[in-house]
């Protein structure tokens, strides 16, 4: 056996004991959080996820305002992928341009997916419903809040959901389905001898729940992030140009006003935040709403949970009442 195929088998081990953790955590620790925290998914494209600051009393211009946008998924149509793909594959588009496409992709329990060779690389986040790859033996099945690089000349497939799938894709291309159906037996360019596509996409697979979170105010100190505000490193692939992280806000805990000098994808994977937009409003978005944020747009991210910790008099509250409830995408004005 040579030492790729042994690293191969090592890899496809290492992802099963992944997927078993996975199915067997509560969902707020899948992602590394804790009950009352808040999870949000960034990717960043076409510049830094830099997090700088922009000072006191910053507010956005409206060449920006008007290119912000979010949004509810609910309210997104579902289409069918089609180009040889089962119907029970849709996709929801959030953001498209020419290069920067961020969309939802459900994948019902049914027919398999087919054999396909991706024609550029895809950024994609599971966040629920497990997916069984069924060409190898013994099968990988990919769990909810798991990570991967769809690669450029990379094949994968056939695939069936064992339960309805959720996937979040970014790439740095409009054209979609990007990927072109083929026989089994043929395999992507970019595969290395000894190896399969799969081998190839565990490979550079991240199950978050086990990637360390860095505290803002150590990794930016002096810059005003509180404690409790924390980021865990997904990805950064120079060859996409792309930047992804979690971003935890524990209860009672909120951002200071920043931009990313690239343009930037917001997904909230879990709790509900507060996400103001200096000159554009004040928007509550619960688990599962996106946002788009143009290029150095600046805002402020709250956890809409208050503390009830020691201390927790002193605390601020967003609401004044934790207990109220809040709209999906409530807009307060400015």
């Amino acid at each position: 056996m040579d030492m790729r195929h042994f690293n191969a088998l090592y890899r496809r081990g290492l992802a099963i004991v992944a997927a078993s953790v996975a199915l067997t955590l509560p969902l707020f620790a899948q992602y590394g959080g804790r009950p009352g925290d808040a999870v949000v998914y960034l990717v960043t494209s076409k510049g830094a996820q830099d997090f700088r600051l922009p000072g006191r009393g910053a507010t956005n211009p409206a060449a920006l305002l008007t290119r912000f946008k979010r949004i509810d998924p609910a309210t997104v149509p579902q289409t069918p992928l089609g180009e040889g793909f089962p119907i029970e594959f849709t996709h929801q588009i959030l953001h498209d341009e020419a290069d920067d496409l961020f969309q939802l992709i459900t994948q019902y329990e049914g027919p398999a997916g087919p054999h396909r060779i991706f024609s550029y690389s895809l950024k994609t986040f599971i966040t629920e419903g497990v997916v069984r790859e069924t060409a190898i033996n013994p099968p990988i099945d990919y769990t909810g809040a798991s990570f991967t690089t769809l690669g450029k000349n990379i094949d994968f497939g056939p695939d069936a959901a064992l339960q309805t799938l959720k996937v979040l894709f970014w790439g740095p291309s409009n054209v979609f389905p990007n990927a072109v159906p083929v026989p089994q037996n043929i395999s992507g360019s970019a595969v290395p001898p000894g190896m399969t596509g799969d081998d190839v996409v565990l490979s550079v697979g991240v199950v978050p729940f086990f990637v360390p979170w860095q505290n803002m105010s150590r990794k930016f100190p002096g810059a005003g992030w509180m404690q409790g505000v924390d980021l865990k490193l997904i990805d950064s692939d120079n060859t996409v140009g792309d930047t992804i992280n979690l971003l935890r806000l524990r209860p009672g805990t909120h951002t200071p006003m920043f931009q990313n000098s690239g343009a930037t994808h917001l997904w909230v994977m879990q709790g509900t935040v507060t996400l103001n937009v200096p000159g554009g409003g004040t928007y509550v978005m619960p688990a599962g709403q996106y946002a788009y944020l143009p290029q150095a747009m600046a805002v402020t991210v709250t956890n809409t949970r208050v503390y009830k910790g020691p201390g927790s008099s002193l605390a601020p509250s967003i609401s004044g009442n934790d207990d109220l409830p809040v709209s999906p995408l409530a807009v307060i004005p400015q």
